[in-house]
This record gives C-alpha cells, structure tokens and sequence, in this order.
C-alpha cells in the first residue's frame, strides 16, 4: 500500500490565461478530493490557498510540465493539464505507481504527424497523451524527464508527445496504460458509453481554453466542458451509476420509453424554435415580397 504523505497532484501554467484555468481545475479537484496534496509550478507570483505549495518556474517556456515533474517533491505524482475536471477521487491512479514507473492513457489523435517515425518504432506502439501522467520518483524516471524537456526545446517542437512516444520506447521503464475513463477527450463518445464501463474519473475538455476564462476561484462546471447538453446528462447518469462515486446515489439509465420521450421532448422544443424564428423571418421579409409581387 502507499503511503499517502508521498502522493500528490501537480499543475503547471505559464501566463495569465493558463494560471486562470489551473486555479480553477483545482478548485474542481478539491470539491472530490478535499484533503489531496496539491501544488502549482508557474511563472507568476502568486498566492492561493486552494494550492498546498506553490512554486516558481525557472522561465516562461510554454511546456512547463517537464520541469514541473522533475521537480516534483511527491514520491508519487499525478500531474493533470490546467484543462481537466477531475470527477471523482482517482487516488487509485498513486497504487497504480507501487508496480509501474509511469502510467498515461492512449492519445486519442493518432495521425501521422504525430506518429513520426524514426525507423525503430512501429505504428502499433501508440501515442499516449501526457496530459494526465502518474509517475513514480526515481533517478531514471527524473533522468527520462530531463531529456524530455532537453529534446522538445532542441526540436522547437510544437507538441510534445511525439517525443515522450519515441523516450518511452528507447526507455527501460515499466509503463501502464490507462483506461479511457480517466483521461476522456473525444466527448462524442459518451454517445455509446455504458454503465458497464464505469463513470469517467477525469474529463479532459480543451473547449475550457476557449470560453469565457471564468473568476479564477470558481471550479469548472460540466456546462462549461460540454458543447452539447446531451454529453453532460449522460456523463451525471453515469456517474450516478457508478458504485465507485463513494456517496453518490446509485441511479439507472432511463427505459427506452423513457429516453424517447425524452428525445420527443427535444424535437418539440427544436419545433417550436423552428417555428418562431419562421414566423419572424416572414415578418422582416414580408415588405420585400410586396416588391416582388406587385401587393
């Protein structure tokens, strides 16, 4: 079992916009993990009690995870991009850590400027999105970060997981692969998520980079992380049937009657709508169809 005073969440932000989202994500963070260790690394001098530590980044580079990692104080560490809502309490993903030296969740994008080949990695060897990373502390896995860090920078690279791929592969490092529940990007998904699957644990939403930045001491909303209604309704039946919630109530998905009256309900509501922005169409219209029509 580990021992909980070495577990810790970490973020990392540099500017104004980024350090906005972290104090919120990890306000989110708090409202399922009230009593996790939870520090920032950034660029900006600041203060927030939300944060257990916070630390000053050595520059401005815009990757600030590696150096965040490499200078974790956590025996083991999650960290979590500044765009992510954690669900429920994930502090299964630190035992993950007694057994695996890092553990991240198949990138969900998978073409082929992603996947540079070097002649030595095969296309099956996938790409893991490293915007959710456990990793445990070691002189090998702060060395593997450290050349992480060194290469992104010598490569002026725009992403940075085509290198963690390629350093992972030449690496001797134990790694796990997460399941999708606890890194969930393609929201669309949710489309045909199941119960039988369990809840996702973390949502990873990029559409928190491009609304309205919000007051820094408010967690995220699922409102805010969803495009469509829909996604979200499922994603809170989901988690309402989830034993894993902890107090939660157990819930059930709707009968099919039920979920088609449902459905019925949102065509109606799309109907009338219609309808009305018809009627006022044919308001403002109406003088030019007397041009038209000789009336």
């Amino acid at each position: 079992m580990s021992d909980p005073s070495g577990n810790g969440f970490i973020f990392a932000a540099t500017g104004e916009k980024y350090v906005n989202l972290a104090r919120r994500a990890v306000r989110s963070l708090r409202q399922v993990m009230p009593d996790a260790q939870v520090d920032l690394f950034t660029d900006a001098d600041l203060k927030d009690p939300a944060f257990d530590r916070i630390h000053k980044l050595s520059d401005t580079y815009f990757r600030p995870k590696m150096e965040a990692l490499r200078r974790t104080r956590f025996a083991r560490t999650v960290y979590l991009d500044c765009d992510i809502i954690v669900l429920m309490d994930v502090s299964e993903l630190f035992h993950l850590l007694d057994r695996f030296d890092v553990a991240s969740s198949y990138a969900f994008s998978r073409d082929g400027q992603r996947l540079v080949q070097d002649g030595t990695m095969p296309r099956s060897y996938g790409l893991l999105n490293a915007g959710v990373i456990a990793i445990r502390k070691t002189e090998t896995t702060t060395g593997f970060v450290s050349d992480w860090d060194r290469l992104v920078r010598e490569r002026d690279a725009d992403m940075d997981q085509p290198t963690y791929r390629e350093l992972l592969w030449k690496s001797d490092l134990s790694v796990f692969v997460l399941p999708p529940e606890y890194n969930l990007i393609a929201t669309w998904t949710l489309d045909s998520w199941k119960p039988k699957q369990g809840a996702p644990r973390i949502l990873h939403s990029q559409r928190l980079h491009r609304i309205a930045p919000g007051d820094a001491e408010t967690p995220f909303t699922l409102d805010e992380a969803f495009r469509f209604e829909r996604h979200r309704k499922h994603l809170e039946l989901l988690l309402d049937c989830d034993s894993g919630v902890g107090t939660r109530e157990v819930g059930r998905l709707p009968t099919p009657a039920e979920a088609m009256a449902d459905e019925i309900q949102e065509l109606k509501a799309k109907l009338r709508k219609a309808q009305w922005m018809s009627r006022g169409l044919r308001k403002l219209t109406s003088p030019l169809r007397g041009l038209f029509t000789g009336r």
